[in-house]
């Protein structure tokens, strides 16, 4: 059997890039897997448009398509295919968050999203893969789909020597919180560093943020940093950038909880990394996160109050913290292991009739 696996863009350290090198591992072991991206920053080296097109015209041959993205080359590609098609959706952003932000991701948006209608109106008999149940709301037209949550590597973390970071947290006096990905509008990160401010008032406890992830747009970046220094957070607010897997384990780590307001996910897969390295989470109550969390006593709502209750209960309630962790911990295991991802990846498509 011959797979092709498509998107616009394929990078490593990227919640995609992973789901696609984890299907392209999986693929592997029923034939042959070639990457069709426009933008690939990895080492797998992508074929050809004109190679692509000479895959998709033998029916014998299988496309899986990855749509997030507004990509009219994939579109057209689409259109000119006679093999089968799978396609894998991870959501679009609303363009409504870029509004005051970005004009070219608003329109890039807005584009995405009326292509996921069109994909799904035309494509409507294939069969749709979802990260999350929440994904499926977009997809009314299509007659099949399942959720499968994405590859990651994670598993690949406990590699790392956890002793030295241990000590680290051990001799830290301040509460150090994080939040992991892309600096973006939808991830709402101005909301933390105001409810950072808020529990420093209320606590009177020395207390670090760390935003840990790429710049998504220039203008809301600089919009982050003028708000820190409004608010005289300059000492405690650290914009750290992307990391390897090695400097993010450490600060999992060293982490007394992950944090989060991010307004809009698809699936989130910082709850997942945080699970499996017990670190504590407090996260905004949105239907993406709440279906990925699981069972959590600090799911929150967007306010100064419930946050910093929320870190006074994790902080001061080893019992409840120690509860939390076990649940994240069994999530994982259950429903987030590679080995259980994989094992319902092939199965969906044996059952649908997709590998034989």
């Amino acid at each position: 059997m011959k797979f092709l696996i498509a998107h616009g863009s394929f990078v490593p350290h990227d919640a995609i890039g992973n789901d696609i090198a984890g299907m392209m591992s999986s693929l592997s072991r029923f034939g042959q897997v070639e990457i069709y991206s426009i933008h690939n920053y990895t080492k797998i080296p992508s074929i050809t448009y004109t190679e692509a097109l000479s895959f998709i015209s033998d029916p014998k041959n299988i496309l899986i398509y990855h749509h997030s993205i507004y990509w009219p080359e994939g579109e057209n590609l689409l259109k000119k295919s006679k093999c089968k098609i799978v396609f894998k959706y991870h959501n679009v952003t609303p363009p409504s968050f870029f509004e005051s932000y970005c004009t070219s991701s608003k329109k890039n948006s807005d584009l995405g999203q009326q292509q996921t209608y069109r994909l799904a109106q035309n494509f409507s008999e294939h069969l749709w893969l979802t990260d999350s149940q929440f994904n499926q709301t977009d997809l009314n037209l299509v007659k099949r789909k399942m959720t499968i949550p994405p590859f990651h590597n994670i598993h690949t973390w406990n590699d790392f020597n956890p002793n030295n970071n241990s000590a680290e947290k051990s001799l830290r006096k301040e509460i150090k919180l994080i939040f992991v990905g892309r600096l973006a509008p939808n991830k709402a990160q101005h909301r933390l560093i105001q409810m950072l401010h808020a529990a420093k008032i209320t606590l009177s406890q020395p207390m670090s943020l760390y935003l840990i992830g790429k710049s998504y747009t220039p203008k809301y970046l600089s919009f982050l940093k003028e708000l820190t220094k409004q608010l005289e957070m300059d000492d405690c607010v650290h914009f750290v950038n992307e990391v390897n897997n090695k400097d993010l384990y450490f600060h999992y780590t060293t982490a007394d909880a992950f944090v989060s307001m991010s307004q809009h996910e698809g699936f989130c897969v910082p709850i997942i990394e945080a699970q499996f390295l017990q670190t504590p989470i407090i996260a905004l109550d949105i239907p993406a996160v709440r279906e990925t969390i699981g069972s959590s006593d600090f799911l929150i709502k967007d306010n100064f109050f419930e946050f910093t209750e929320a870190l006074v209960r994790l902080i001061s309630n080893k019992k409840l913290r120690d509860e939390n962790l076990q649940k994240g911990k069994l999530n994982y295991m259950a429903r987030f292991n590679r080995p259980k991802i994989e094992e319902l990846f092939i199965k969906t498509l044996s059952s649908e009739g997709i590998l034989q």
